[in-house]
């Protein structure tokens, strides 16, 4: 064949180390992802019943954390707009 036996050696060592090091990684940032994802769930879970004083927590820069602080601005415009419906009920 056009690949000798010591290549192919080398060449499905290489491949069980890629594989050894980057499944593991991959589950990690998997797991990291979903569980901040969850966090968003739970947060809007606990809006839609009733809990308007709902945050999440933000701690960075990146897509998410854009995300957090797009929930976090809209949960306060939803409080203040409760309040003011509230209080035009109690006039």
């Amino acid at each position: 064949m056009f690949i000798s036996s010591h290549d192919l050696i080398l060449l499905t060592l290489q491949l069980v180390f890629s594989l050894a090091v980057s499944v593991p990684f991959a589950m990690l940032a998997a797991r990291t992802l979903a569980d901040r994802v969850a966090i968003f769930g739970q947060a809007a879970q606990a809006m839609s019943e009733g809990k308007l004083d709902t945050r999440v927590h933000v701690d960075g820069t990146d897509e998410l954390d854009r995300l957090g602080v797009l929930f976090n601005l809209m949960a306060t415009r939803l409080e203040e707009a409760n309040r003011m419906q509230i209080e035009a009920e109690d006039a």
